[in-house]
């Protein structure tokens, strides 16, 4: 029993020395601030989330009261951004609308992260027929051109917020199971996954402790990209009239009536189209970051 004690502990031991020391660099506050495309993009995320909290809370006018006296005023220091046609202030919308279209990307990101990581992990653990068929799938679903089964799915559904959450999914999903069904693949022969299956230790036991923390990385850089898309492809799906239905503001409303009265308020389609960018950058530079701080080759510090 001794001797079969001390064998375990030396593949301990072993499982331990065997996990590869030039993976995926940790991801920490201080990683994140000596990177200053992490470091910008992080405070200009942060700065659309926290004007999104607020607009949830409070707004500077109700976004949904008419004033047809200062219909389509221009901006100035009461209405930052000008009114729109019913004399709506424009910045008081978009702060409202703010909250529909983060949630609808954090929506879309979260249920992706779970059943694609689920999908990819299971692909790529197991071998053989199981992972054939999925894969199929997945190159299958991802021959697909997004936005266009986003809108067939809304259209099936009907317009809506949690419409627009649940055709996004249904895109993301699958680019997520590519991309840790890839990483999976890359780590499930190591020598310390080896050595794991060497201790007796369960398939689920081995992703949990061993697979899960080494995709990790590759998981978070990946949820920062699909954030960032779900961004836009919300406001995409607003602007074709399939999002949020009015008098309900959210970016893509938004855009799409400042479409309508561009010539008389070139205002309304700039302040929104503004807003998506600004949010879509700090997203993308955020995940350019975490990318640099992740990579191994990387020193983590880009300018």
């Amino acid at each position: 029993m001794n001797l079969i004690m001390r064998r375990q502990d030396s593949l301990v031991d072993a499982v331990a020395k065997a996990r590869p020391s030039g993976g995926a660099k940790a991801i920490t506050l201080r990683a994140i601030v000596a990177n200053r495309r992490a470091l910008t993009g992080g405070l200009l995320t942060a700065i659309v989330v926290a004007i999104a909290i607020v607009g949830a809370f409070w707004t500077p006018y109700d976004p949904l009261t008419f004033d047809a006296e200062h219909n389509f005023a221009g901006p100035s220091w009461d209405h930052l951004a000008g009114t729109d046609i019913y004399g709506r202030d424009i910045f008081s919308r978009l702060m409202a609308g703010a909250k529909v279209s983060l949630l609808v990307a954090t929506g879309a990101v979260a249920g992706s992260f779970i059943f694609g990581t689920a999908l990819g992990v299971i692909s790529g653990m197991f071998k053989g027929a199981v992972d054939a068929v999925l894969t199929r799938v997945i190159d299958l679903m991802l021959a697909i051109p997004g936005l266009v089964l986003a809108v067939g799915v809304v259209t099936l559904l009907g317009p809506s917020a949690v419409s627009v959450t649940i055709a996004l999914i249904g895109v993301y999903t699958w680019q997520f199971a590519r991309i840790i069904r890839a990483s999976v693949v890359a780590v499930r022969d190591r020598p310390y996954v080896e050595a794991a299956r060497g201790l007796n230790m369960g398939t689920w036991a081995i992703i949990v402790r061993d697979i899960l923390p080494n995709v990790m990385p590759v998981l978070i850089v990946q949820s920062t990209t699909a954030f960032a898309w779900g961004i836009l492809d919300e406001a995409s799906i607003g602007f074709l009239g399939l999002g949020v239905q009015p008098p309900a503001p959210s970016w893509g409303s938004l855009l799409i009536e400042g479409r309508q009265y561009m010539y008389q308020a070139p205002w309304l389609p700039i302040a929104a189209g503004a807003v998506v960018a600004i949010a879509v950058l700090g997203v993308n530079l955020l995940g350019d970051g975490l990318r640099d701080i992740v990579d191994p080759r990387s020193d983590g510090v880009k300018s």
